[in-house]
């Protein structure tokens, strides 16, 4: 749990960076709304991407990481087609900043997964 934990701080600390730098480009009010909307969105994602990945480490190091980034497709594909809909949010804004978001917080993930995995 502890290493869930750092990742979702690291994560954290990616998209609220990322996030201030897509703010001040897109400084609109519905701009800001959909950056905003996606870092939430995008935070949550990640962490349960890598808690799963984190879970299948042992089984399969590969397949458990590429199992994360099927998750993280799979959201940004339900965020464009439903998502944007449902907050009325800004296409370019949003989809832009999601995935940036995913990409960058994803570069931690592979550090992370590594530890040894405890015997049952």
């Amino acid at each position: 749990m502890r290493r869930i934990g750092v990742y979702a701080a690291i994560a954290a600390v990616v998209i609220a960076v990322t996030g201030a730098g897509f703010s001040a480009i897109f400084d609109g009010p519905g701009g800001r709304h959909a950056v905003v909307v996606s870092a939430v969105t995008a935070l949550v994602v990640q962490v349960a991407a890598f808690a799963v990945a984190w879970r299948l480490r042992g089984w399969n190091f590969l397949g458990a990481w590429g199992l994360g980034a099927a998750i993280r497709f799979v959201a940004i594909v339900v965020y464009a087609f439903v998502g944007l809909r449902i907050w009325s949010l800004d296409p370019t804004p949003a989809l832009l900043s999601l995935v940036t978001f995913f990409f960058l917080s994803t570069l931690a993930e592979p550090w992370l997964l590594r530890s040894p995995v405890p015997s049952p």
